[in-house]
């Protein structure tokens, strides 16, 4: 059997037999454990600015589906409404829930979801072997 890196890492399978008698799985849900507390003051801690909220998801489109909602919700909450478009990278994968599909739309995944998916607007990806000069980046101005 083939692993993928970082899958079935003997440090991963301690952690998760250490923490099963305690917490086996959360979802927050507006709620915490002392060991979600724990984290957020850790990285709020080691960040830079003031950090005073931590946001945890499961996974990575998740956690792309709450930060677009999180950006809709902070326009409304200052009374702007209509700000609700998106922009991603063009063939930028950011996962395959609803939202993540529309900021990150790859055709080659999602090409069956475009009647259902909300689009996005898409600018350039700055890979250098795609970008307008000639296979280089672009000087600095």
């Amino acid at each position: 059997m083939v692993r993928e890196p970082g899958h079935g890492h003997p440090r991963l399978i301690e952690a998760i037999q250490r923490q099963a008698p305690q917490l086996q799985h959360a979802i927050l849900g507006g709620m915490a454990h002392p060991n979600a507390i724990a984290l957020a003051e850790e990285l709020a801690r080691i960040s830079p600015g003031h950090l005073g909220h931590a946001f945890f998801a499961s996974d990575g489109a998740s956690s792309v589906e709450a930060a677009l909602k999180i950006a809709v919700q902070y326009w409304a909450n200052i009374g702007e409404k209509g700000r609700s478009q998106f922009v991603g990278l063009e063939e930028g994968y950011h996962g395959d829930t609803l939202g993540a599909m529309g900021v990150g739309y790859v055709e080659a995944f999602h090409r069956d979801y475009r009647e259902v998916v909300r689009p996005a607007y898409h600018a350039q990806s700055p890979h250098c072997l795609q970008c307008p000069v000639a296979g280089s980046p672009r000087p600095a101005t």
